[in-house]
């Protein structure tokens, strides 16, 4: 992958460019690597940020996939039957009673984090966790992928 290699190559010229500047002073060789890896870390952060990664692609009207018994399997998907909102909810409905409430109280009720923090009885820090945590298991649903 290009990119990779051209983000590495900007973290070593960035790790040079600060030593030589003195904001960085390594006490030994891990320590280096140690910055050298932080730096390209977050270079490919914010590559995977940028709008250059997330261009998007249109989906074939048909798709193949396989199913479990490995036969191939083929799917035609027209705009009417696919509602991205409806998949939400269908997949909303299979999350556990804790998660649909806070995600209801969330989003439906409009509270901020320190409500529901206050009605759940948890830390504003923990609210906010374990809201993360309801979202990513609705993407996983709705897509498991």
């Amino acid at each position: 992958m290009p990119q990779a290699k051209d983000t590495y190559q900007e973290a070593f010229i960035a790790m040079y460019h600060n030593i030589k500047a003195d904001k960085f002073n390594p006490t030994n060789e891990s320590a280096l690597q140690g910055y050298l890896y932080q730096i390209a870390k977050n270079k490919w952060t914010d590559f995977l940020r940028s709008s250059r990664f997330k261009k998007t692609s249109q989906i074939a009207d048909n798709f193949f996939i396989q199913d479990e018994d490995s036969n191939l399997t083929s799917f035609e998907i027209s705009e009417a039957e696919y509602n991205p909102t409806q998949l939400a909810m269908e997949a909303f409905t299979q999350l556990g009673a804790e998660c649909k409430k806070l995600l209801e109280v969330f989003y439906f009720q409009k509270k901020s984090l320190r409500e529901i923090a206050a009605e759940f009885n948890i830390g504003e820090a923990s609210a906010r966790n374990k809201k993360y945590r309801c979202i990513q298991k609705l993407r996983d649903l709705v897509s498991p992928n």
